[in-house]
């Protein structure tokens, strides 16, 4: 059977773009209209499922509109994850230490974590001493989404999520908690003040967390936002240490 040049070049676009994302609950194909490299004629492989497209509007508002990513999403991403069932688009990132920066009041952060530590000295410690931060290590208490405002336990409110913003740069951590009231890095657990300025500290590998760099790569929905390097916690984070800037 003859094939003409179109659909000759039908399968060839479909050998470079389409090639198959994996196997799952969602298809063959992930988000195939929000790709970098999507068809120019508009045609995508397969329709989303409908599982697909609550997905794929959880994490849209989660990174245009900081919504935290519902609790049953964020289950549905780690079973995928676990099953290795889209191995390219959904990980878990266990590259080193991630930072959180939050601004929150004195007696909030001596409530949690005890007295500050004393201010770093040029002799003993430069760099702390040179970026003005001190270092609390032996922080137990671990940070748990559960403690947001309105949280309750639902699969399907974003108030119930166990999910948490996180970041691999630690500069970016750190002007977030040097951020104003009203931000959402102290609003989303403390609510809104003009505090302490504290980054915590947590060790990827110790803890769950979903690498977002795959994301940044592949789709366009998250043009605008691949500066923020962040990836998402899941559950209680047990912090190693924090940094508290003066």
């Amino acid at each position: 059977m003859k094939i003409t040049r179109r659909q000759l070049s039908r399968l060839i676009i479909e050998a470079i773009i389409y090639e198959s994302d994996g196997f799952g609950s969602l298809g063959s194909h992930v988000f195939p209209a929000e790709k970098r490299s999507a068809d120019p004629f508009g045609d995508t492989p397969e329709a989303n499922t409908r599982i697909e497209d609550r997905l794929l509007s959880a994490i849209v508002a989660h990174i245009d509109a900081n919504q935290p990513i519902s609790r049953s999403m964020t289950d549905l991403i780690k079973s995928l994850i676990d099953l290795g069932s889209y191995p390219d688009i959904f990980k878990y990132y266990s590259g080193g230490d991630v930072y959180r920066g939050m601004n929150i009041p004195y007696d909030v952060y001596t409530s949690l974590f005890g007295d500050l530590p004393k201010k770093s000295k040029w002799f003993n410690a430069p760099i702390d001493w040179l970026k003005k931060r001190s270092e609390k290590t032996g922080v137990n208490l671990p940070f748990s989404p559960t403690s947001r405002p309105g949280y309750r336990e639902s699969l399907d409110s974003s108030a119930g999520s166990f999910a948490s913003s996180w970041t691999t740069d630690l500069d970016r951590a750190v002007r977030f908690s040097k951020m104003p009231s009203g931000n959402s890095a102290s609003g989303d657990i403390f609510g809104d003040y003009d505090g302490i300025s504290v980054v915590l500290v947590a060790d990827s590998s110790s803890n769950t967390f979903i690498d977002m760099s795959p994301w940044y790569e592949i789709y366009g929905f998250t043009d605008g936002f691949t500066h923020e390097a962040e990836v998402i916690g899941v559950g209680d984070i047990y912090l190693k240490s924090l940094y508290v800037y003066r």
